[in-house]
């Protein structure tokens, strides 16, 4: 089953170390407040970020892949992934008593 972002980098021990170095160097930048550190924390962020979409991908695929329906399977994969999916929507109704 697909699951949250969240629960992809606290399973995967490789992205867990990765923001253990990400917040040491934005310490460390918060410190010493040079470019040099700046760079290299920006640099780390980014490859952090990186990180967390191939393993996105990868697990989507698998799960893709282990599926006996792969269309429906794929579906799941975008309305849990999209931003505004129809589930986190609230719907609100108006009546003309209300617009008084």
């Amino acid at each position: 089953m697909v699951t949250s972002q969240k629960n992809k980098v606290k399973n995967n021990p490789i992205i867990r170390d990765m923001k253990n170095e990400v917040e040491a160097a934005h310490t460390i930048f918060e410190v010493v407040r040079n470019d040099w550190s700046f760079q290299v924390y920006e640099e780390m962020e980014k490859r952090y970020r990186c990180e967390i979409d191939a393993q996105i991908e990868k697990e989507n695929f698998e799960f893709v892949a282990g599926s006996t329906s792969s269309h429906s399977a794929i579906w799941k994969v975008i309305n849990e992934n999209i931003k505004g999916s129809h589930s986190r929507r609230e719907i609100i109704s108006l009546d003309a008593t209300m617009m008084n």
